[in-house]
């Protein structure tokens, strides 16, 4: 009587390395809550890759509206294409923008902000099980992710707040001229917002070194607490 070989589990293409690109997209796509296992480097990288296409293409599809917008703006009496030198100036292009195009840039640009909180699922996932390959917790990548959404939703706070101030030029004048006359209870509060903005800028900077680092890292050979290594 022969011996019964055990079954060894299919590995799609992609996880056994054999169709490239689309291929990897697609496994990622279909394990977008998996966060168990392990990654290779090549599954994360390709999809990492595709991640930074698709931001690439959303920002250049939300500026369109902006620069058709530009072309129907008269700032000088010349006329012409406005030239933006200054903060005064931005803010004066904005204020003078077509309203179609203000409309057509904040529509796309909540797209494809909601497009790419979509694609941070995936992501998340496939950082996780790529941490776990190299034998660590895949919690950095649930901090770095929520960090990097807390830090975008701060920068925006931020911008947003300036560019609807009357005067944002002057509060960056004494910021960096470290002129402040008087008590201002404003005034402190948007330093105290800016410098909270600042600390998680520095904390995500750190936090983004380690994790490239990691992910650079080999997978461990054998067995793990976190499975058998993937296919490569």
């Amino acid at each position: 009587m022969d011996a019964q070989v055990p079954s060894q589990p299919t590995l799609p293409a992609a996880a056994a390395g054999g169709e490239g690109f689309f291929s990897y997209i697609a496994y990622c796509w279909r394990h977008a809550l998996d966060f168990h296992g392990r990654a290779p480097r090549r599954q994360f990288w390709w999809f990492a890759l595709f991640f930074f296409l698709v931001g690439i293409a959303l920002n250049e599809l939300t500026q369109l509206p902006f620069y058709f917008g530009r072309f129907f703006v008269e700032i000088s009496e010349e006329g012409g294409e406005p030239e933006v030198n200054s903060f005064r100036d931005l803010f004066a292009l904005i204020e003078a923008l077509p309203t179609w195009s203000l409309v057509a840039t904040v529509t796309l640009c909540i797209i494809g902000t909601l497009i790419l909180c979509v694609l941070l699922v995936p992501s998340t996932a496939v950082a996780v099980r790529r941490l776990h390959d190299t034998g660590a917790s895949g919690f950095a990548a649930f901090a770095y992710f929520g960090l990097c959404f807390l830090n975008n939703i701060l920068g925006v706070v931020v911008s947003v707040y300036f560019l609807t101030s009357e005067k944002p030029w002057i509060w960056l004048d004494r910021v960096l001229t470290g002129s402040f006359s008087g008590n201002s209870v404003v005034l402190q509060g948007e330093l105290v917002f800016v410098g909270w903005y600042l600390i998680c800028s520095a904390i995500f900077f750190v936090l983004s070194l380690y994790m490239l680092i990691r992910l650079l890292l080999p997978g461990h050979a054998g067995e793990s607490r976190y499975g058998s290594p993937p296919a490569v």
